[in-house]
């Protein structure tokens, strides 16, 4: 993707796990020797791997429902996916974590394991979205209440002008 400010970005979607052994060379491009990371299985028979993983889709849909920037696309991916591997790699890389954290998902091999770990990240990232969500709408309810009484006070100030009554006490006590 080319940015208007000159710099470029590259969206890689890889097919395999691997681990790198040896870096080759550098110049003019990366190679590496690596090996291919095999993770477990989900058993996609067993309710509780399908509990996790419909908690997993409904914890992402309410962050996303919850914050306006989130683009439509992302919920269509988040409610399309039906492999559950894609599914827990795609919220590790797209939730709002450190590097580390997310590194520590990804390279977890146990499938289950990693989809426990990620949805124990969405439900804080739920908190504190909906805290955030919380903390505008009180802001805002509160800059409304201001901007009400300023409006009336101005109103005030003009009826008092075009009757004459400098001190306003009539009025203040309306």
């Amino acid at each position: 993707i080319n940015f208007p400010d000159d710099h470029n970005v590259a969206i890689l979607q890889g097919k395999h796990r691997f681990q790198i052994e040896q870096v080759l060379t550098e110049k003019p491009y990366l190679q590496v020797k690596a090996h291919l990371l095999k993770h477990q299985n989900f058993d996609t028979q067993k309710k509780q791997v399908k509990a996790l993983l419909h908690s997993l889709k409904e914890v992402a849909n309410n962050i996303i429902s919850l914050n306006p920037d989130t683009p439509p696309e992302v919920k269509l991916v988040v409610d399309n996916t039906r492999d559950p591997h894609l599914l827990t790699y795609f919220l590790c890389a797209n939730l709002g974590l450190d590097i580390p954290q997310k590194q520590k998902l990804l390279a977890t091999n146990d499938s289950t394991k990693r989809a426990n770990m990620l949805l124990g990240h969405l439900f804080k990232a739920l908190e504190f979205t909906q805290l955030k969500k919380d903390l505008q709408s009180k802001l805002h309810t509160d800059l409304d209440e201001h901007q009400r009484e300023l409006f009336i006070r101005h109103q005030i100030r003009v009826l008092q002008e075009e009757l004459g009554d400098e001190d306003g006490e009539e009025l203040e006590e309306l």
